[in-house]
């Protein structure tokens, strides 16, 4: 992790990020987001991916999109972002 994202993750509490579920979204320019945290793939297409979450999913919609790198831990997503959401 870069020293950027941990200098940002000093100021946000553990409580925090596991009050609501415990995954963590940072997006990049509306073409770039990591999933930290996520339970696996559930669908993918070139316009939505859902990602399973401890409770619920996490959507991110846009155009173009694919998985640069999935891991058990970790998804990095790419494409034209236009919005990302989570279903409960």
């Amino acid at each position: 992790m870069s020293s950027f994202i941990e200098e940002i993750y000093k100021h946000v509490s553990p409580e925090l990020i596991s009050a609501f579920g415990g995954f963590k979204i940072m997006l990049f320019s509306m073409a770039l987001t990591v999933v930290e945290g996520h339970r696996g793939l559930k669908t993918l297409s070139d316009e939505a991916i859902r990602l399973k979450l401890k409770k619920g999913f996490i959507v991110i919609e846009g155009e173009g999109l694919s998985i640069s790198a999935l891991s058990k831990g970790y998804a990095v997503i790419s494409g034209k972002i236009n919005g990302v959401r989570v279903e409960r």
